[in-house]
C-alpha cells in the first residue's frame, strides 16, 4: 500500500446518496481494514451490521488472501459467503446484489481450479491503469495512445537513470 491509497474523505451525503463511496480498489481494500480503528469506539460490535462487515473482513482477508488453503478452508468460506449474503439480503432487503458480491460465490471453485487468489490478484494492474488515468488529464487528446506511451517511456527512462545514479 501506498500514501496515495488513503481512502477519499466520506461525507454524510456519499452515505445517504447512491451507495457509492468513490474509492478505488486500493482505496477500498485499505478503507475496509482500517475500518475497525476508525470508528471501533462509536459501533456497537454485538450488532448484526458489525457481524455482516466481520464476515465481509473474514471473506476478503482471513481466506481469500491467503497464500496457502486447505479443503477445509475452502469449505469454510463457502459457508462464510454464503452467511454473509444471507445475511446482507436480511439487513438490505430492497438492495440488489452487486457484481463483485455475486463473485464471492465463485471463489472456492476458483481456488479449486486455480489455487489461492493471492496469486490472481491484480492489484499492480489496477495501480499502473490509474497512473494512466491520472495521466491522460494532462495529454493530447488527437493521440491519446501515443502521448501516454511517450511519457511513460520518460518517466521510465529517468527511474532507470536514478537507480543507476544511486548504484554506481
Amino acid at each position: 500500500m501506498q500514501a496515495s491509497d488513503k481512502p477519499n474523505v466520506i461525507c454524510d451525503n456519499d452515505l445517504r446518496g447512491s451507495g457509492s463511496l468513490n474509492q478505488d480498489a486500493a482505496k477500498s481494500y485499505l478503507l475496509l481494514h482500517i475500518f475497525p480503528f476508525v470508528v471501533g469506539n462509536v459501533v456497537d460490535h454485538s450488532g448484526r451490521h458489525w457481524e455482516l462487515y466481520s464476515l465481509l473482513l473474514s471473506v476478503s482477508t482471513e481466506i481469500s488472501f491467503s497464500s496457502v488453503l486447505s479443503l477445509e478452508t475452502v469449505d469454510k468460506l463457502k459457508e462464510v459467503v454464503k452467511e454473509y449474503l444471507k445475511l446482507f439480503k436480511t439487513l438490505f432487503p430492497k438492495q440488489p446484489f452487486t457484481p463483485n458480491q455475486h463473485y464471492l460465490v465463485h471463489f472456492p471453485k476458483v481456488i479449486l481450479l486455480l489455487g489461492p487468489l493471492l496469486n490472481l490478484w491484480a492489484m499492480c494492474f489496477e495501480t499502473k491503469h490509474q497512473y494512466f488515468k491520472q495521466l491522460k488529464k494532462l495529454m493530447n487528446f488527437k493521440n491519446i495512445c501515443l502521448s501516454l506511451n511517450h511519457h511513460h517511456q520518460k518517466v521510465a527512462a529517468m527511474n532507470q537513470q536514478k537507480f543507476n545514479i544511486q548504484i554506481e
